[in-house]
């Protein structure tokens, strides 16, 4: 079973995928802000974050880049707004930083899965 942690200021959004991935199979945590999610990832075995780029403390840049660097095989998976387009500089940096792949919102859930198992799958 693959163990995803979504980091997302969004309670609905968390809430809302969390209880969607749950039924699909994933073991999943959920956190609003990025100093608790890096302490999760310390503290716990998770194989997917899908993080959204709205996080501000740390910012989701900053997040992406302290995984990776404390976990470099760490998959990452970047959401982002409509208003981001893919040549927005945070989406590039967030790329840069160790995300693997980027969603842009708004997303079907199906996406996301195929997502989220291709993903777990290159982590494995």
């Amino acid at each position: 079973m693959a163990r995803c942690l979504i980091a997302d200021v969004d309670r609905e959004r968390r809430a809302s995928l969390r209880l969607r991935l749950e039924r699909a199979g994933y073991a999943v945590r959920e956190v609003e802000d990025g100093e608790t999610c890096l302490a999760i990832l310390h503290a716990s075995s998770v194989d997917v974050l899908v993080v959204d780029l709205g996080l501000v403390r740390p910012t989701s840049i900053d997040l992406i880049r302290e995984a990776k660097r404390q976990l470099p095989s760490f998959r990452i998976v970047a959401v982002t707004d409509a208003s981001h387009p893919s040549g927005d500089g945070t989406v590039g940096e967030a790329l840069a930083a160790g995300a693997v792949l980027m969603i842009q919102k708004p997303f079907s859930f199906a996406h996301l899965l195929l997502v989220g198992k291709f993903v777990a799958a290159r982590a494995l």
